[in-house]
């Protein structure tokens, strides 16, 4: 007898680990994210026709050397032949908050955030029930542009988190941010404000761990990077890393992925090109609007630009053609130079050469990791994942 309720007790103890098991373990087969450049996967390169970020010397479409975590996220998924679909939204120099709404400055009225990007997900799409939803969200906002309010990126957060649930997506997966000041724009570039960046930082993880209390454990999760960065910075030479507060590629670089302008004429010798990239009559044009030489007389005239330090130095310029390369070209091919997108390309100089190596560098340039340290990363939000959910 006192072996049958010994063997019964066993039975249910299985029993009931199995259906914890059955409940921690939900299904996925897309994966949706939202975020900044971190995440960036080409949205913003594709916009600016791939002016911006300058490639080389970054990776094309990607904030780093290489390829970022969702990049290798996706090829871990493909070598185990997982069936699995990533739509990725986010958009490099993006905000958590939406600052348009507090401020007059054009800044705010012109930079995407979260908001944005859901809206523009929802544009071509819509959440399904098989969906983890990543938001990883509000670096920008405390570095690029000076805000302290953790309050108002929490509720852009939680408004993101319940758009997705509402509109029907399985399971949310938050990511925090790490500490700011460890960046070497902080330590190197700009240290006035390393306290209180790091300050700010540590604020917005515990404001997270607040935010994450408030939602079900069972949807609502939170990968804490700021934990692993600092165990990699820890064990730096174990994962080959010599070198964790310098940058590789020692130009900077902030987006704008709405930008308003005053109306110009671009002029190319003989040839005139009238565009009008904004005007006060009507809605500011979106940068996926504009052609190159728009884009080309934004990045190189517009002070928002042009007279940012961390941004000039990681923009192409553009290298002028003789009046008689030009004449030569255009009796050769019979059509205008200003129609002639591969010649514009062959036409543009990289401002920044890239680095021989970044061979053990954590960051690639002010802000950003190397392909490197988002490998790292990767593997382990991939342990996260195969913890948590099932794969299909």
């Amino acid at each position: 007898m006192k072996k049958l309720i010994k063997l019964s007790v066993i039975a249910v103890f299985l029993f009931s680990a199995i259906q914890l098991s059955a409940k921690e373990q939900v299904s996925i087969n897309r994966i949706v994210i939202f975020g900044d450049s971190l995440s960036d996967t080409g949205k913003m390169y594709k916009k600016t026709k791939g002016w911006l970020p300058s490639s080389p010397p970054y990776y094309t479409g990607r904030f780093s050397d290489g390829p970022v975590w969702v990049d290798y996220i996706k090829e871990a998924f493909q070598k185990k032949a997982i069936d699995l679909t990533i739509i990725n939204e986010s958009e490099g120099g993006a905000t958590a908050a939406a600052y348009e709404k507090e401020s007059y400055n054009p800044t705010y009225q012109v930079i995407n955030n979260l908001e944005h990007e859901v809206e523009q997900f929802l544009e071509h799409d819509k959440f399904q029930t098989s969906d983890l939803v990543i938001i990883w969200a509000g670096a920008n906002d405390y570095v690029t542009n000076n805000w302290r309010d953790t309050d108002r990126v929490m509720l852009a957060i939680d408004r993101t988190i319940s758009q997705a649930l509402i509109g029907g997506a399985a399971q949310v997966l938050v990511i925090n941010i790490p500490k700011l000041n460890i960046t070497p724009f902080s330590i190197y570039y700009d240290n006035t404000q390393s306290a209180d960046l790091e300050n700010v930082s540590t604020k917005h993880n515990q404001e997270l761990i607040r935010l994450m209390s408030t939602r079900n454990p069972d949807k609502v999760r939170l990968f804490d990077v700021a934990s692993e960065l600092k165990e990699i910075i820890q064990n730096a030479s174990s994962l080959g890393f010599t070198n964790i507060d310098q940058a590789c590629y020692t130009k900077g670089y902030i987006w704008r992925p709405f930008i308003k302008g005053k109306s110009k004429q671009f002029a190319h010798s003989e040839s005139l090109i009238q565009y009008d990239y904004y005007d006060w009559r009507t809605e500011p044009k979106k940068m996926e609007e504009l052609n190159r030489y728009e884009l080309q007389e934004l990045f190189e005239n517009d002070p928002s630009f042009s007279e940012n330090p961390m941004l000039h130095d990681a923009l192409p310029s553009q290298q002028q053609m003789s009046f008689q390369q030009r004449d030569s070209f255009n009796r050769n091919s019979g059509s205008k130079l200003k129609d002639d997108e591969s010649t514009m390309a062959r036409s543009i100089d990289i401002a920044g050469n890239a680095p021989d190596s970044c061979d053990g560098y954590l960051f690639w340039d002010k802000v950003h990791p190397t392909t490197a340290a988002h490998k790292v990363l990767a593997d382990r939000l991939y342990s996260f994942f195969e913890q948590h959910y099932t794969l299909h």
